[in-house]
């Protein structure tokens, strides 16, 4: 596999390093190498710093390289200023009502909703960015529905989103945020966008950028250097180091030119070149002693400089003394965990987490995840916990532990007001009840129910659910009873309904309540953890937070 560069990267380093360390080199101070992970999976930098990188390994100036196909073999690239663009990916999840092809009118459909926002989307760069700036919308993917004769419940696009300055992000963030919800409006829709892989532009110090242009001039000489390249949109993580200290990169040609083109950097077709761009190959003999020493020698350094590439690899775990606890989240689960409009995380799994990194004076890190691959995430350390709306099914209990139970996640009944005398199968007889396809919900109702002679209907999407209990096509509906009481019966539109009976009992499909995951080798976490949850629960934390979202017990579950 060839990643971006980080083979070419990882050798010069190495070399580099090699070279430093020999008695030829004769240099006296301290260099950091750092093999950075992760750059274009999730930010490795930027984990690098939440982890304490400078804490421990103090530093002044940062300076990096960049592989850069393209360029002529042979020359190193600078520019000052904004050099790569910020990168933000964006999901936007356009919600309708499903239904039959043959009938149309009978239905929302997220489609239609959903091209027109392709559409609207496309006048932001061209009536919104002021001429001459740079800015990306790009609409990658469209996802929707599974059959030609039904229309679905839901479209789902993802957006790749790029500006050279901040405040142009700013405004592309905000610009998507309101088409989105004023085009889905107008089609009778509801949207969500969502906000996440965001990295930062990347600006060249200029200082540093000329110190570095400088030092190349004077080892490589005029013909090895490009003296102002052009700037891309194009990302880089390592734009996360440059907020932190002054720092430039440079760029090096490494990629073989084939028959037709030279391949870009992130696709398989890449062969790094054996007879190397001068620039590159000279870094081990000749440019690491004069740029480090010269450096040292004309900064007068008190500190140390930190010398950094983007290199793929895992990444790094808690560090070893530090007080902080890195959590991974899904913050597409309202009202557990969201992003509000700002793009900040909110939600009752967040408040839960910060009050436990309170009780044990550590700062909570949240670390974005997709639900599906969450576990082997944790498992691979790219986190320490996982406070996501995890419940503790078997199947889960068997490949991760889990602290004390944070709130039960009870299922209920839910009808219109006085309609239904409770929900046992007697009671329920000749009722129809609507169910979320494929939920635990309907795999109860399907096995203790529909046997005992009640109608189930099951549903696309709770959301579904929900409309055809308003519209009275169903007498009930099975619900999470959480996200029943903070979606539908605190809102204006659930006030003639509730919950019938108390909660429905299962633990085989529907766990023994919501937890924190954790790897089963960490189980001094897991007592620090459970010791902070005893302590919130005690002391009214616990019961205050929940109140902001729930009417009712959640940790009973009654």
């Amino acid at each position: 596999m060839h990643a971006c560069g980080h083979d070419g990267h990882t050798t010069i380093l190495l070399a580099a390093a090699k070279y430093i360390a020999s008695p030829a080199c004769q240099f006296n101070g301290t260099v950091h190498l750092i093999f950075q992970p992760a750059e274009e999976a999730i930010g490795g930098a930027d984990l690098m710093i939440k982890d304490g990188l400078f804490e421990q390994f103090p530093c002044e100036r940062i300076f990096g390289l960049h592989n850069m196909p393209g360029l002529p073999v042979g020359k190193l690239g600078f520019y000052a200023g904004n050099f790569m663009a910020s990168a933000d990916t964006v999901k936007i999840t356009i919600t309708g009502y499903g239904g039959h092809g043959a009938h149309p009118e009978r239905t929302v459909d997220p489609i239609v909703a959903g091209a027109a926002l392709v559409i609207a989307l496309q006048s932001i760069v061209a009536r919104n960015v002021p001429p001459g700036e740079t800015a990306v919308v790009s609409v990658g993917t469209f996802q929707a529905g599974i059959a030609s004769n039904v229309i679905p419940e839901s479209a789902v696009m993802e957006l790749s989103v790029r500006a050279m300055k901040p405040e142009i992000r700013d405004l592309l963030i905000k610009r998507i945020h309101e088409l989105a919800d004023f085009t889905a409006k107008s089609y009778g829709a509801s949207s969500v966008v969502e906000v996440y892989d965001s990295y930062p532009v990347l600006t060249n110090s200029p200082e540093e950028t000329d110190f570095a242009r400088a030092l190349a001039l004077e080892v490589f000489g005029r013909e090895g250097v490009l003296e102002s390249v052009s700037p891309m949109n194009a990302s880089e993580d390592f734009a996360f180091m440059l907020r932190e200290r002054p720092a430039a990169t440079s760029c090096s040609a490494m990629a073989r030119k084939g028959r037709r083109a030279v391949a870009w950097c992130t696709t398989p077709a890449t062969t790094l070149t054996m007879t190397l761009s001068p620039p590159a190959r000279r870094c081990s003999p000749v440019w690491w002693k004069n740029t480090v020493a010269n450096l040292w020698r004309r900064t007068r350094m008190k500190k140390s400089l930190l010398l950094w590439l983007a290199l793929m690899a895992s990444t790094s775990a808690l560090a070893e003394g530090g007080k902080e606890i890195r959590f991974g989240v899904d913050p597409t689960f309202a009202p557990f965990e969201w992003k509000d409009p700002q793009g900040k995380l909110a939600g009752f799994d967040i408040d839960l987490g910060n009050a436990i990194c309170q009780q044990l004076q550590a700062k909570c890190v949240w670390v974005e995840s997709n639900f599906d691959g969450i576990i082997p995430a944790l498992k691979a350390r790219k986190f320490d916990a996982i406070l996501s709306g995890m419940y503790m099914t078997e199947k889960r209990k068997a490949q991760i532990a889990f602290s004390d139970k944070l709130y039960n996640g009870p299922v209920f009944l839910v009808a219109r007001k006085n309609t239904l005398q409770g929900n046992t199968p007697e009671q329920l007889k000749g009722k129809t009840i609507g169910v979320e396809q494929g939920s635990a919900q309907e795999t109860y109702v399907n096995q203790h129910w529909r046997p005992q002679g009640i109608n189930i209907v099951a549903y696309q999407g709770a959301d579904s659910v929900v409309r055809d209990l308003e519209s009275g096509r169903i007498d009930g509906a099975v619900l999470s009873g959480m996200m029943a009481d903070y979606s539908f019966l605190q809102q204006p539109q659930g006030k003639e309904f509730a919950f019938v009976g108390g909660h429905l009992q299962d633990d085989t499909l529907f766990g023994a309540g919501a937890a924190i995951g954790l790897r089963k080798d960490d189980e001094a976490l897991r007592q620090e953890i459970n010791g902070a949850i005893a302590k919130i629960l005690a002391d009214g934390t616990y019961k205050k937070l929940a109140g902001k979202y729930f009417s009712f017990d959640v940790y009973s579950g009654t």
